[in-house]
């Protein structure tokens, strides 16, 4: 069963930059461009699995209709991303050629933002991908909801 710990969890509010109601659990990325109105980044799902991500969005905020536009069109707010930066926290698992993830294992992500075991550099991440910390648990398959432990600083996947 997974867990987190909280007194050992820094985690930082942000904005959702677009319906992040499938992604609880899985690494998001801060968003290139600001949401209209706002004056703080917003994040959004981890769409490669070379993108840089931020940390682990740790609840599910949902698009809701706030309103129409001049045009008719209508507006939205995302609502409010939980996103754990350092510390213990749950992570949904990925797979890669079908590899498990171990207790202790060097967690990478996959294209969708699903944590993936980092077996040897190069064999089960992609070059230029991130190592973001330690798997506590262990997973067998794609979506398991596992535990690990983030760092703050990525090292970065070099060429084999």
């Amino acid at each position: 069963m997974a867990w987190e710990q909280n007194p050992y969890a820094v985690k930082i509010s942000l904005v959702a930059g677009e319906d992040l109601s499938n992604s609880q659990f899985r690494f998001v990325k801060l968003s290139s461009s600001l949401i209209t109105g706002q004056t703080t980044p917003s994040c959004v799902a981890v769409g490669a699995s070379t993108d840089y991500a931020i940390g682990i969005l740790q609840n599910a905020p949902e698009k809701v209709a706030t309103g129409v536009n001049a045009s008719g069109a209508t507006l939205y707010n995302y609502g409010e991303a939980e996103v754990t930066i350092s510390g213990i926290c749950k992570v949904a698992s990925g797979a890669t050629a079908g590899a498990a993830i171990s207790i202790g294992s060097r967690i990478s992500v996959d294209s969708v933002g699903r944590a993936i075991a980092v077996t040897a550099i190069g064999t089960t991440a992609v070059k230029g991908s991130y190592i973001y910390g330690t798997a506590l648990s262990a997973s067998s398959a794609t979506s398991d909801i596992i535990t690990m432990v983030v760092s703050t600083t990525a090292a970065v996947l070099a060429a084999v």
